[in-house]
């Protein structure tokens, strides 16, 4: 049978950039699996706690990240997000129109043009005008309950 390849506190704190008082921190918090050890007592991390670090890390980079971001920064990139959203719904990809229902706050041109596109190319009784339809009338519903700005 073959071994699982383990790893020392030393590598694992190599591999990651991380001081082993934190990767201790982590154990301890439960932050990844129970850590064996071997006969002279030393920590056997395998590729189940990597992945588990690694997952840690992935977070503690984003809320960096979001924090670091001004909120004009914030605005400027949801706004994009919404726009390529958009884009991929008049590709014709449903995905883009079930993007755009997950903003709390489309802009009034992104509703109008919405509108246009069911007008212009379905009928009411086609699918795709009822979900068009649900996600203007989602989004009028928001604006009424006062969740957006």
């Amino acid at each position: 049978m073959a071994r699982k390849h383990t790893y020392s506190t030393v590598e694992v704190c190599e591999l990651f950039g991380i001081s082993r008082s934190t990767l201790f921190r982590w154990e301890k918090e439960g932050w990844f699996p129970h850590v064996e050890r071997d006969e002279m007592g030393q920590r056997l991390y395998t590729d189940t706690h990597l992945r588990a670090i690694a997952q840690r890390l992935k977070e503690r980079y984003k809320r960096q990240y979001e924090q670091a971001l001004s909120a004009e920064d914030k605005q400027r990139m949801e706004n994009l997000a919404r726009a390529l959203s958009f884009v991929k719904f008049l590709e014709g990809k449903m995905e883009g129109l079930q993007e755009l229902a997950e903003y709390d706050a489309l802009p009034d041109h992104i509703i109008t043009q919405l509108l246009r596109f069911a007008l212009e190319r379905h009928t009411p009784s086609d699918v795709e005008f009822c979900q068009i339809m649900y996600v203007v009338y989602d989004q009028c519903r928001k604006r009424t309950e006062g969740r957006t700005t």
